[in-house]
């Protein structure tokens, strides 16, 4: 029996909730195992039913009249629940947003208006084969905002093999590329200093900003 990838989608709008729904139900691989419209339920339905991945909008109330914190509620559910994949679905194009969600290790970043929500299952399947997703406005701000990174190409072979498998520990990483760990370490600094990147998933959504990585499944969103 094929094991199904497990999702949680917190989302407070109800037409924009049933078409993530929708959305996701056409695959048979997907099971969608809880659906939160206030933030503070998200963590107590993440400890509930594990799931593999939440899809997050940061606009979203708490039961006590306030709103999500896009950056600290975010850095408190990696705390919680480290092994969630987090993908955030929202109209937010803020650039410290984005970042310091990247920093976080989230798994995608998706623009409503880049959406439809039949290509949420091509979405799913990236982001549990260890890539990362970064819809198209959110790669054309990134490249509109910065200069063209000077990586040899080693460095480009390293990112590519990084942007492959995120969830590939540094010592598998290393071996796969022939050099010890602190060698790539030290790639890896000379790489994110390069790129002005905080971490490896802030560095692959700058490399598919200027084409450096393909963005994942381009076939189907560009």
């Amino acid at each position: 029996m094929t094991t199904k990838t497990k999702v949680i989608i917190a989302e407070d709008i109800a037409l924009t909730l049933a078409g993530i729904r929708q959305g996701l139900m056409g695959d048979d691989s997907i099971q969608i195992v809880g659906e939160c419209q206030t933030s503070d339920s998200i963590i107590p339905s993440l400890l509930a039913t594990n799931p593999d991945i939440l899809l997050l909008d940061l606009k979203m109330p708490n039961g006590s009249g306030g709103s999500f914190e896009p950056i600290s509620g975010i850095k408190k559910i990696r705390e919680e629940c480290p092994t969630v994949k987090i993908v955030v679905i929202s109209a937010y194009l803020n650039p410290t947003i984005i970042r310091e969600n990247l920093a976080s290790d989230i798994r995608g970043y998706i623009l409503k208006d880049d959406l439809a929500p039949e290509q949420l299952p091509v979405i799913i399947n990236t982001v549990m084969k260890g890539r990362l997703f970064i819809s198209k406005t959110v790669r054309t701000h990134y490249k509109r905002e910065r200069r063209l990174p000077n990586l040899t190409n080693r460095q480009t072979e390293i990112l590519r093999a990084l942007a492959a498998n995120l969830d590939l520990g540094l010592e598998v990483l290393a071996e796969q590329l022939g050099i010890v760990p602190q060698s790539l370490r030290n790639q890896l600094g000379s790489i994110y200093k390069e790129m002005g990147a905080a971490n490896k998933t802030h560095c692959i959504a700058l490399a598919m900003a200027f084409g450096i990585i393909p963005p994942p499944d381009y076939r189907d969103i560009q």
